[in-house]
């Protein structure tokens, strides 16, 4: 919530007092990065979130959203959190992909985009725009 508002510091302050993070929480934190302007934190968050708790598909598009933006992250990143997400089982979810196409895409990375484009077993609306 308070990252919603921009209040970054009282989100992070908020997350660091909890006594149990589940994925949920990670997700917060990851996504309030990214809506924020803050992408290398969302990232950095990212890989501290999947050493505690299994990501979900809300994970996934929060730090792919971050990578997308984030001129200072190296597309490697996204090539890693792409490999990472088959390694969870999520590779055929419908936010993670439409996420995956909104990264490459932004990135200037077509075949990659073209890859996953061809992928997706049930393409939405969002896939073909």
């Amino acid at each position: 919530m308070y990252a919603k508002f921009g209040l970054v510091q009282d989100s992070t302050k908020v997350f660091e007092e909890l006594e149990c993070r589940e994925i949920v929480s990670w997700n917060a934190l990851i996504s309030g990065y990214a809506q924020n302007g803050m992408c290398m934190e969302s990232l950095r968050t990212f890989f501290s979130a999947i050493t505690e708790c299994k990501p979900n598909p809300y994970t996934f598009g929060s730090v792919l959203k971050a990578i997308a933006s984030g001129e200072d992250i190296s597309l490697k990143h996204g090539h890693r959190c792409h490999s990472h997400l088959f390694k969870v089982g999520l590779n055929t979810d419908p936010i993670v992909s439409n996420a995956l196409l909104d990264m490459y895409a932004k990135r200037g990375s077509i075949f990659e985009f073209q890859k996953v484009f061809s992928e997706i077993p049930q393409k939405s609306q969002f896939a073909w725009t």
